[in-house]
């Protein structure tokens, strides 16, 4: 009797530590973060938004050496796009804003945390958040915002002023238009597979995503 209760216990410690394990895996997140500079916003309207918020979300550490950590970067030899952010980085259509990868344990959709995303580059600063969780697929959430140099440094746009005729006198008078904001946000949900490289568009931004499974 009471080696049948401990095979019983045994067994059901082994299937939860197995569970544990399983939702702990740890995977390589590389990802690529790319400005458009001859977007013309396809004529949509962006709205005034205010900066996206971060609190709550990790930061990366530094590459250390191996063994890796949890949350610390790869080394460049250990990246797999480093051949697609070399081409955007010669593109004159395009700046590349970003490119890291780190590793990093993906669990459910209640406790799977977001990575910081931050940089900047000549007119572009680049902020938010990238959470990838796992359910019978992954899935990425990233929320990321792409400001201009002069409205993240303080800069309030105003009014442009334009010139219209005035029929009575035959001069021109000044009139006002609104001006475009200067920062643009890119929110999506996207399932993924790992092992393959995901494209997330948008007409001021793109991103590349490559997730891939510690063996």
């Amino acid at each position: 009797m009471k080696r049948s209760i401990y095979r019983g216990l045994l067994a059901a410690g082994l299937i939860a530590c197995s569970a544990s394990i399983q939702a702990a895996d740890l995977y390589k997140v590389e990802m690529v973060v790319f400005a458009n500079l001859n977007s013309d916003d396809g004529g949509e309207y962006w709205p005034d938004l205010a900066p996206v918020d971060t609190a709550g979300s990790l930061s990366l550490a530094p590459w250390d050496g191996y063994p890796l950590q949890r949350f610390e970067q790869l080394p460049t030899g250990d990246l797999v796009l480093g051949g697609d952010a070399a081409a955007l980085s010669r593109s004159a259509n395009y700046a590349l804003l970003y490119h890291k990868g780190w590793l990093q344990p993906i669990t459910g959709p209640s406790s799977s945390p977001s990575i910081r995303v931050n940089a900047s580059f000549e007119d572009y600063e680049l902020n938010g958040t990238l959470r990838i969780y796992k359910q019978r697929y992954l899935h990425a959430q990233p929320l990321l915002q792409l400001n201009s140099i002069a409205l993240s440094s303080g800069y309030t746009p105003q009014p442009a002023a334009v010139e219209a005729p005035d029929a009575s006198e035959g001069s021109a008078e000044v009139t006002t238009a609104p001006v475009q904001p200067h920062r643009w946000q890119l929110e999506q949900s996207r399932r993924m597979r790992s092992e393959e490289t995901h494209y997330i568009d948008h007409p001021k931004m793109g991103i590349l995503l490559h997730v891939r499974p510690v063996e």
